[in-house]
């Protein structure tokens, strides 16, 4: 005879319950529903595994020499900008606008901008064309 199929619980097993929260933009989920929030810049997401971890504090050293401290931060508030994130930007300047206007704007492919084809280039086109195709005699 067979023994019954009995599952045993072990304490080292996670409860976790299946609720779904609703997507916030900019937000991945990763491992262990893990929630990473992109740094706006892929390879530095892929050596991170994904991005920030959502909670963490991340602190970037500002190097006098090598600027790149300020690629890192403009990166980041502008991924949050395009996912509608509120931003907060503090800083002893002044003119907060001479950084804010030189975040980067996000990238747009041909296929998002569909354009009209010009008339004189599509005219040239088919005056070009029918001189390749007429073969007289």
């Amino acid at each position: 005879m067979a023994a019954p199929n009995v599952r045993s619980i072990s304490s080292f097993s996670r409860n976790i319950s299946v609720v779904s929260s609703p997507q916030i933009p900019g937000l991945k989920s990763g491992p262990n529903g893990t929630a990473f929030i992109s740094s706006g810049i892929r390879d530095l997401d892929r050596i991170l595994g994904g991005g920030y971890p959502l909670g963490s504090l991340v602190m970037v050293m500002e190097d006098p020499e090598a600027p790149h401290h300020m690629d890192l931060l403009r990166t980041f508030m502008s991924q949050g900008l395009v996912n509608n994130q509120p931003l907060l930007y503090a800083s002893p300047s002044k003119d907060p606008k001479g950084f804010l206007g030189t975040l980067p704007h996000p990238a747009s492919s041909k296929e998002d901008k569909p354009t009209a084809p010009d008339p004189d280039q599509v005219l040239l086109s088919c005056l070009y064309l029918r001189s390749i195709c007429f073969f007289p005699g």
